[in-house]
């Protein structure tokens, strides 16, 4: 009979995850990523790899540091950080949805606008250009390493902590190896809740406080 333990790796998805527990009013920043593991695989599972993927920050010297920081603190519960970069995309005002709103009601409202100073801010913001941020190279780097961890016997379970469709490739991929997969996030995830063999919805009070870390040795990073 076979008493090894189940090997369980963890894979999460930095910003998806960020943004998820955001909603909850969940502060990812404050989590022991080693607790959190433990508890998300049920104790009897030995948790051999944790892996968090980003976008480096880069251009805001405040975010930047504060990103170093929180990855300087994961680093040490014994986190891999896999980084990818941010992509930084010029809207122009006639591709801004909200701009454009903004631009038509100013159009048909804008005389009932009394203060000069006001009407005329608000009518240099439909004019002004806006920037986006997009991640590059952090989904593929999850499945690449999802789908070749599995290949080398890695795990027994993956946890992927995320709700990204966009994994269901790599995750029926991995599914064939005879892997198994778990999802699991404080969001919903219609679509890879399809693919995966559970998906773990995070409520709220599953965040208990044995899985975070003490006051005195985080900080609360606005990310």
């Amino acid at each position: 009979m076979d008493d090894r333990k189940e090997r369980a790796a963890f894979f999460i998805d930095g910003s998806n995850w960020y943004h998820a527990a955001k909603k909850s009013r969940i502060s990812t920043s404050a989590i022991d990523y080693r607790k959190f593991a433990r508890k998300l695989s049920q104790q009897h599972r030995e948790v051999v790899q944790i892996r968090y993927y980003i976008g480096r920050v880069s251009g805001d010297l405040s975010r930047s540091r504060s990103q170093a920081s929180f990855l300087s603190l994961i680093k040490k519960q014994g986190v891999k950080v896999i980084l990818g970069h941010l992509e930084k995309k010029r809207i122009r005002p006639e591709n801004n949805e909200i701009q454009k709103d903004l631009q038509a009601l100013l159009s048909d409202y804008g005389h009932l606008i009394k203060h000069p100073v006001v009407l005329s801010r608000l009518k240099k913001l439909t004019h002004q250009d806006t920037y986006s941020y997009t991640e590059k190279r952090v989904d593929v780097n999850i499945a690449v390493d999802l789908v070749s961890a599995a290949m080398k016997d890695e795990f027994d379970i993956a946890y992927l902590i995320s709700a990204d469709g966009d994994f269901i490739p790599a995750v029926e991929t991995v599914r064939k190896t005879g892997k198994k997969v778990f999802a699991a996030i404080p969001a919903s995830g219609y679509e890879l809740k399809k693919a995966v063999n559970k998906f773990i919805y995070l409520k709220p009070e599953w965040f208990s406080d044995d899985i975070f870390l003490k006051k005195h040795e985080s900080e609360f990073f606005k990310l």
